[in-house]
């Protein structure tokens, strides 16, 4: 990625010396700093989406998880644990 952005980098102060004569020095940095810039923020917009693609994917683990707890409860104990089921029918809890 950092080699990248040093290639971009080059090829648009080239762009910008080659083919912007009428404009001056200061007009120059600017836009590279512009350009800059906004590489800096695609990247932090990429990780950004990747770390709301990995809670994302965690939430959903988590409520499929949920979701099979509440099928277990809602089964019942004779279903889950049938000792279990029969201790309290003895009064034996």
């Amino acid at each position: 990625m950092q080699q990248d952005n040093r290639d971009i980098r080059y090829l648009a102060e080239h762009l910008l010396h080659t083919g912007m004569g009428g404009l001056g020095e200061r007009d120059r940095m600017t836009m590279i700093r512009d350009f800059e810039v906004n590489l800096k923020s695609e990247a932090s917009i990429d990780g950004l989406h990747k770390r709301i693609d990995h809670l994302t994917w965690q939430i959903l683990s988590d409520l499929e998880q949920l979701k099979r707890q509440q099928r277990v409860a809602q089964a019942g104990p004779a279903d889950a644990g049938a000792p279990e089921a029969e201790k309290h029918q003895d009064g034996n809890a």
